[in-house]
């Protein structure tokens, strides 16, 4: 596929690629509202249609089964990383759960409109390829000993109704990835940006800082007093504008809390290892497959690549012919000197491990000794050669027993609640009480009477104030756990007299006028630096000016310091440039600062930091330009959706 990938950029398909990103461009950011207005189409007897082509539901709801895999896998990696609580905050707050058909839609027109660009470059995957990305894809449990994949256990994960629609999809894939591929061989990184951001990210710097302290100004507040009119005045002022004094609005409820546990609800085993045998592949892996791989990493000489790759080929070449060489050549050979004093030998990696390439050629070898072609990255050129394999193991029943028990308790939970509150709701409203009171017996309901206020961040005070009328009923489930919740007395909002807020009304003005007398001072000092330095413009003003010292991103020890002395540290690693002054306020203090000095770059001793930097710049831009040239397909293309199929 390499070979592919090489001898299509020296042909006409770089140029086309180049004009498809100039039109990319002009045209990515009109894509909402192309989209939006394709999406009120006609309809017919397909989902979408894009160009001429059309897209049928069964391909849409496989692509929505994988964004749904996809969700179920990273639910379960946050959940052993987090806890169940804070993978639940991380779904919410990424709009996991009410993305998945959005994403697919996506999904599905973005796969098609590359799909014909392969087509029309002629771009075609050998079978032999496609399978053998189908195995190395696959997890474990849906390849028996023989090879031959499960198509019952496959068609748990994904509705493919067989193989070769499996293999066709594969392939589609595939040849989208060439397209985007050639797209990244396009990147080119000048050495000016390397070097800016390196400048800004590790370069030592020295940055000078007045301290403006809102205390010293409120000294001279509370010397010069307030009447009763200054502080009257402000009291009305503030409540004119956003009821600042005002007593807020009260609410008595009482609310009863259902437990699974006391709820009358059973799992049994039976059911539990149902769920595992049925969730084992997604849900239960102990170890994903893992590869050992030894490193061959050559130099690239930028003013003579022809040579260095001529070099590196025939090394490869003879590893190729003799595999047995392989640790013998990478002690004498790769530069990476810390694998090649153990022969090239590297530590176990999993899927996500390693740079994306680098990772899809080494878990494409098929056999222990195989080695990968030969790849060009941001350290020169290398190769890899497959030591060992380690298959997915899965946990056992037995250890994920009580895990499954739970999540199908508060399933069954779930279910039962919903369904029954809104029975007992439905009746109360009708003005049968006993069967509420029936219900919180029998279910075992925990009682708790409270008053709430507006602003409480509890979802009891939340849903309170969406209570319209009092005697009002609403119930909910939170954290596992089903409550029903009555609005007993409404409280209203008022404003209270001057006399018993005085005393905070007094404080509030003292630090608003103490506030208004630094931001003036700061405003002065800041006009001064016009014509002298900051330190000078300060001088006589009784403000303390400090300078760091060199200090950068690394220098915790320092940096860890500069904190406990006040400085504004995260603002100071965001100036960019020199002489320029940053304004920072907070409650507290005010902060003029100003980057005075950057040390010089010595010669190549940061080259490891540009690598690094280089390969993080690299990927940002070969995300931005993905994104840009999916979006000018999309826009450029002709696409039509069957509302009435979709809405079904």
């Amino acid at each position: 596929m390499i070979t592919m990938l090489r001898t299509a950029l020296k042909g006409p398909i770089l140029r086309i690629i180049m004009v498809c990103l100039v039109a990319m461009l002009i045209g990515s950011m009109f894509l909402p509202k192309i989209l939006d207005h394709f999406f009120k189409r006609h309809s017919g007897d397909w989902i979408f249609q894009v160009n001429d082509l059309r897209i049928t539901p069964m391909q849409y709801q496989r692509i929505i089964a994988e964004h749904r895999l996809q969700q179920q896998q990273m639910m379960h990696q946050w959940t052993e990383q987090y806890g169940p609580e804070m993978a639940q905050q991380l779904a919410k707050m990424s709009g996991m759960s009410t993305q998945v058909e959005k994403q697919a839609r996506h999904s599905a027109l973005t796969t098609e409109a590359l799909s014909q660009i392969a087509s029309k470059l002629g771009i075609d995957i050998p079978q032999e390829e496609v399978m053998a990305q189908i195995m190395q894809q696959l997890p474990a449990g849906i390849i028996d000993e023989y090879g031959n994949v499960n198509l019952q256990a496959l068609q748990q994960l994904i509705p493919y109704a067989s193989l070769d629609d499996f293999s066709d999809d594969m392939k589609i894939r595939m040849q989208n990835s060439m397209i985007v591929n050639l797209i990244d061989a396009g990147i080119y990184l000048p050495k000016f940006m390397l070097k800016d951001l390196y400048v800004q990210q590790f370069a030592k710097k020295n940055y000078g800082v007045a301290f403006f302290p809102v205390s010293k100004y409120l000294t001279e507040v509370q010397k010069a007093g307030a009447t009763d009119k200054e502080l009257k005045d402000y009291f009305t002022q503030e409540n004119k504008e956003s009821k600042r004094y005002w007593i807020p609005e009260k609410r008595s409820i009482v609310v009863w809390e259902f437990d699974p546990k006391n709820y009358g609800i059973t799992v049994t085993p039976a059911q539990i290892e149902q769920y595992y045998n049925s969730h084992k592949l997604q849900e239960f892996i102990e170890s994903p497959v893992q590869v050992q791989v030894r490193r061959m990493l050559l130099p690239f000489d930028e003013k003579n690549p022809t040579q260095s790759r001529a070099q590196a080929t025939q090394l490869h070449e003879e590893l190729q012919k003799d595999p047995s060489q392989f640790v013998f050549k990478a002690k004498n050979n790769s530069i990476d000197k810390e694998s090649a004093k153990n022969g090239g030998l590297m530590d176990w990696a999993k899927r996500g491990d390693m740079h994306e390439k680098i990772e899809k050629e080494i878990f494409a070898l098929k056999e222990d000794n195989e080695i990968t072609p030969i790849l060009r990255t941001q350290e020169g050129l290398e190769f890899y050669q497959r030591v060992a394999k380690k298959a997915q193991t899965y946990k056992t029943l037995k250890s994920v027993e009580g895990e499954i028990r739970d999540k199908l308790l508060a399933e069954k939970f779930a279910n039962s609640f919903t369904t029954a509150q809104r029975r007992v709701l439905n009746q109360y409203l009708d003005g049968n009480k006993t069967d509420l009171e029936d219900f919180i017996k029998s279910k075992g309901g925990k009682k708790d009477a409270r008053i709430v206020s507006v602003g409480d961040s509890d979802i009891a005070a939340k849903k309170a104030f969406e209570m319209k009328r009092v005697s009002a009923l609403t119930a909910y489930q939170n954290d596992g756990k089903g409550y029903i919740e009555q609005l007993l007395n409404i409280e209203k909002s008022k404003e209270p007299s001057f006399e018993s807020v005085k005393a905070k009304v007094q404080q509030d003005f003292y630090q608003k006028k103490a506030q208004d007398l630094m931001k003036q001072a700061m405003d002065k000092a800041e006009e001064a630096t016009k014509n002298q330095s900051l330190a000078k413009a300060v001088t006589g003003m009784g403000i303390q000016y400090k300078t760091t010292g060199w200090v950068n991103r690394d220098d915790q020890v320092k940096i860890e310091a500069l904190k406990k002395d006040k400085f504004p540290i995260s603002s100071l690693m965001n100036i960019a440039h020199k002489d320029k002054i940053r304004k920072d306020i907070t409650a507290d203090m005010g902060f003029l600062s100003v980057l005075l000095e950057v040390e010089p770059l010595k010669g190549d001793q940061n080259k490891e930091k540009e690598l690094e930097l280089g390969q993080s710049l690299r990927q940002q831009q070969e995300a931005l330009i993905k994104q840009a040239f999916i979006a000018s397909l999309l826009q450029n293309a002709t696409i039509k959706v069957n509302n009435k199929l979709i809405n079904r």
